[in-house]
């Protein structure tokens, strides 16, 4: 059993319900002065039917060129069981995409990590409903205004168990995204996202290293060779091993006070 402290009169609680019998229970809160609160029938236990994530994208039907617009992708979680969030890829023709209208690149997929933002954020709760907003910038012309150019956006999910193998080229885009080249957010006083997973790596402690700001000057390329030589066997060899790492360093950072989602790369 897990409990995530949220207030006063709000916590988290996650139950080991294996072997126990379906059926309604009571749920009873107790102080340690005694006091206590109690929900009868409050908890329905029901047979696993599993975890059954879902996603939608949604982009605006009419676009112009030379303009900004949002990007939503609507995830959830339909089944009866707790899942790990995935990891989305999105790569698209025609436009700089990006966290927002600051953060836009060409040259690159952008990843998505479907976390919980009101909860536990490595965790996807039966029925919970969210979405993570991106923006992209309309770029190029048709050859003649009166005609119209299609743009296409492509949505990948990654679940946390996903078995394929990461290519030598797929390693590139994400030793990419890794490195803070300028591309996502990270706080000011943290060199560059390598410095989070070296304290993660090592055990130490993050607190008085983070504070809200912006990409300061990214590693120099021996800097980042040498750490990332030893970050990339620990992130493992398949896709579903990269999303559970991917939600662990989302643990270590989710009490940072943020100006924007961290669980956006």
């Amino acid at each position: 059993m897990a409990v995530q402290w949220v207030g006063p009169t709000q916590v988290f609680a996650t139950f080991d319900l294996n072997h126990a019998p379906t059926g309604q229970y009571d749920v009873v809160a107790r102080q340690a002065d005694g006091r206590r609160a109690e929900l009868p029938d409050g908890l329905v236990v029901q047979e696993s039917q599993g975890a059954d994530l879902v996603y939608e994208s949604r982009v605006a039907e009419h676009l112009g060129l030379y303009r900004f617009y949002p990007y939503t992708i609507e995830y959830a979680n339909l089944g009866n069981q707790d899942a790990m969030p995935p990891l989305f890829v999105i790569t698209s023709n025609g436009v700089f995409m990006g966290l927002d209208a600051e953060y836009v690149v060409n040259d690159r997929p952008i990843q998505v990590l479907g976390a919980s933002v009101d909860g536990p954020i490595d965790t996807l709760r039966p029925g919970e409903k969210q979405d993570a907003n991106l923006a992209f910038f309309t770029r190029g012309a048709p050859p003649s205004y009166k005609e119209s150019m299609t743009l296409s956006f492509d949505v990948r999910q990654i679940k946390a168990y996903d078995a394929t193998p990461i290519t030598a080229s797929e390693w590139t885009e994400i030793e990419r995204f890794l490195r803070a080249d300028g591309v996502g957010w990270i706080p000011a006083k943290i060199t560059s996202i390598g410095e989070v997973m070296t304290a993660i790596i090592s055990d130490e402690s993050l607190e008085g290293k983070m504070a809200p700001g912006r990409f300061p000057g990214a590693l120099t390329d021996l800097e980042w060779q040498t750490f990332w030589d030893q970050i990339r066997p620990r992130i493992g060899n398949t896709w579903g091993q990269y999303v559970r790492f991917l939600n662990d360093l989302s643990r270590h950072l989710a009490a940072v006070p943020s100006p924007r989602p961290m669980a956006l790369l």
